[in-house]
């Protein structure tokens, strides 16, 4: 007992101590500190910084020393333009109180609350954030170990490649890598309001998630092994963004292929808009080329769906338990009249009956139909695909082979293309 009194008292004891240590730092050299930091900002920026207030402490990001800044605005460097480039309404830069001592200039983390970071690259490829100025001869470059965002907006626009990406992000992590910190990886979670290259929106209005590894040499922007997270869809992605190129493997594991059309681009909606799909989705696959607004990158994908439904709207038409693999890619021009679609391998049943073969689809602007497939179907409910035929009240069961090439629509113009 007497041993746990003394532990006891030694821990009060020593608790005591670091806040009378705390406090008398602060006391004599918290404002000292804070009119250091805030000379260093403004002796190396070339940009106007303003900040309303500023406040050193020991203890509010204990275990390290931070200093807060309250109403922070960095105005942009672009020619002719003076909009602003980063604005916070709380900004705590954290650090080891021994570095800030030392000639050790490194924060161990920059955290941005309630900020709006706007970055610009204009017509001629200048960007707006290179406010700093270059590090004299032997000067030591100030290292930053993480910086966090939490409920921020972050606007990147390039007028030049024609980009526009506007992101909410709720809780964000940035983490440099120590010896190299043009390695980097971001997680956390955000809105993405808007992802739009040329005129294309891919992301537009989603709750994200990221998991993913980053490294930047000059003017190349690598991607390692990452996971992405759109509403409730997750792939992988992987490769290099150079210029207008870029060269990326895509990848998806058992993903819900209701969800994945319902989060593909409003360009591409008319594509499925006749129909309905579900079905477990796998797939993996190549971007490759150059972005711009006259040209699209190459795209190959293999792929394999199971457990598939698909109806018709128009039509009672409707095939279960689909199995399907095969590969699309979009030609030798990298357009919708190149694409082709080939299943390989397809099974799957209607009602009573069975399909079973292989097809592929040519043309995403005007189908075209290549099939071969084997069929075992009940008449009775071939009665209720037609509303108008000849027959009526069939029974029995159709064997049959069906080889077709020509038209394809998911409508009633498709009655007129088979005949």
């Amino acid at each position: 007992m007497r041993i746990v009194k003394k532990i006891l008292k030694l821990v009060f004891l020593l608790a005591i101590a670091i806040v009378l240590l705390g406090v008398s730092f602060t006391f004599l050299y918290g404002e000292k500190i804070e009119q250091i930091i805030l000379s260093k900002i403004r002796e190396k920026s070339e940009a106007e910084i303003k900040v309303k207030e500023v406040n050193f402490s020991v203890f509010e990001n204990f275990p390290y020393a931070s200093i807060k800044l309250t109403d922070v605005l960095i105005m942009e460097k672009l020619p002719n333009i003076n909009d602003s480039l980063l604005y916070a309404k709380q900004v705590y830069l954290q650090f080891n109180i021994f570095n800030l001592l030392s000639e050790n200039q490194e924060i161990s983390k920059v955290v941005l609350l309630n900020s709006k970071l706007n970055i610009k690259y204009d017509m001629n490829g200048n960007p707006n954030f290179k406010i700093f100025k270059p590090p004299k001869e032997k000067e030591k470059k100030v290292k930053i170990n993480q910086i966090y965002f939490n409920d921020s907006k972050i606007s990147y626009i390039h007028q030049l490649k024609n980009i526009d990406i506007k992101g909410e992000p709720h809780n964000v992590l940035v983490d440099f890598e120590e010896y190299k910190q043009t390695d980097f990886s971001v997680n956390g979670d955000f809105f993405m309001q808007n992802l739009v290259v040329g005129e294309t929106d891919y992301i537009y209005k989603k709750e994200c998630k990221i998991d993913a590894g980053f490294s930047v040499s000059d003017e190349v922007f690598y991607i390692k092994n990452s996971a992405l997270f759109i509403e409730d869809v997750q792939f992988s992605l992987a490769g290099e963004i150079e210029g207008k190129n870029v060269n990326l493997d895509i990848s998806a594991e058992n993903q819900k292929v209701k969800s994945v059309l319902s989060h593909m681009p409003k360009k591409f909606k008319s594509v499925y808009s006749s129909f309905t799909a579900d079905g477990d989705l796998s797939c993996k696959g190549i971007i490759k080329g150059k972005i711009s607004k006259t040209s699209n990158p190459h795209f190959n994908m293999d792929f394999a769906v199971t457990n598939g439904d698909f109806k018709l709207k128009e039509n009672p038409f409707h095939l279960s338990a689909l199995q399907l693999s095969g590969n699309i890619g979009n030609g030798s021009s990298n357009n919708f009249e190149n694409t082709l679609i080939k299943a390989k391998k397809c099974s799957a049943k209607t009602g009573n009956g069975t399909f079973s073969g292989a097809f592929q689809v040519q043309n995403l602007n005007n189908y075209y139909l290549s099939a071969d497939i084997n069929s075992n179907l009940d008449l009775a409910e071939v009665n209720h695909l037609f509303k108008s035929t000849p027959f009526s009240n069939m029974k029995g069961t159709l064997v049959g082979n069906t080889k077709y090439n020509g038209r394809l629509a998911f409508s009633k113009k498709m009655k007129g293309y088979f005949l």
